[in-house]
């Protein structure tokens, strides 16, 4: 699982054995979170007119506003499964950078550390659709036996902004699938948190956390590094040799070029 950034980027990663993982509003893709906000709702509301009774209706009516409540700072860090991919050095480290490599198994142990998850993307609708079903309809039942317990508090649709907070941060638009995506995605964090900080945009300031890129040893296992394409790939790939001695990795990781014949300089 590959993470692209700059040189910069890289720098500070393996340095300081940490990853910025960006709020989930302020990534490349407008409708991030949106969209299966969109589908949610949209699910919650076919369930609620093919119901029949006003108890289930009610309860269908207020998952689909936990729904729409669902979202409050989620932040992700994103990977890809193919470490040499020409849109990825194009959005993510140009001009030079690299793509850091972690085994499927330590990123999930990362994620466990912090009460984090570690899922892939999913791009095809009638996938998304499904699988929203599915979870809509464990929220359901699980709200539907705690009113018949006189427990159900219909806050955010019982358990239904909870569930949404899990899962919408892996609903990307199709035309991302090439990417192959997998994220490390927070739960919802507080913003007064030490580790949750700002930098400057574009044109607005980004909310970004500084998620410890370590097991639950205490060790961050970097298993392979590609340089990205530049003028001088000797000299890229001797910089971050140097850089990965100087941060104890002298043996590991596998170290190469990008095989992409992309110029941006």
């Amino acid at each position: 699982m590959y993470h692209y950034t700059t040189m910069a980027g890289a720098l500070g990663i393996i340095s300081s054995k940490q990853i910025w993982a960006t709020h989930i509003k302020y990534l490349n893709d407008s409708m991030e979170f949106e969209l299966a906000k969109t589908v949610g709702v949209e699910v919650a509301e076919s369930l609620h007119k093919s119901s029949n009774s006003n108890v289930d209706r009610k309860l269908w009516s207020e998952i689909a506003n936990g729904i729409r409540a669902a979202g409050i700072n989620i932040c992700v860090a994103s990977f890809s499964e193919n470490g040499d991919l020409l849109s990825q050095w194009r959005g993510y480290a140009s001009p030079g950078g690299c793509s850091l490599g972690f085994d499927h198994e330590f990123l999930s142990s990362v994620a466990a550390v912090d009460s984090w998850r570690f899922l892939p993307c999913i791009y095809e609708p009638d996938e998304q659709r499904e699988l929203m079903r599915d979870i809509l309809l464990e929220v359901f039942e699980v709200n539907t036996r705690l009113v018949s317990e006189g427990e159900y508090n219909d806050f955010n649709g019982g358990d239904a902004a909870a569930r949404m907070n899990q899962l919408a941060g892996i609903f990307k638009d199709r035309s991302f699938a090439e990417e192959r995506e997998w994220r490390l995605l927070s739960r919802p964090l507080m913003n007064t948190h030490d580790a949750f900080k700002l930098r400057p945009g574009a044109s607005t300031l980004v909310p970004y956390f500084e998620k410890d890129l370590l097991n639950a040893q205490g060790a961050m296992l970097l298993r392979h590094v590609v340089a990205a394409p530049t003028p001088h790939p000797d000299l890229s790939c001797s910089s971050l040799r140097q850089l990965l001695v100087k941060y104890g990795y002298r043996n590991e990781p596998e170290l190469g070029s990008s095989n992409i014949p992309f110029r941006n300089w």
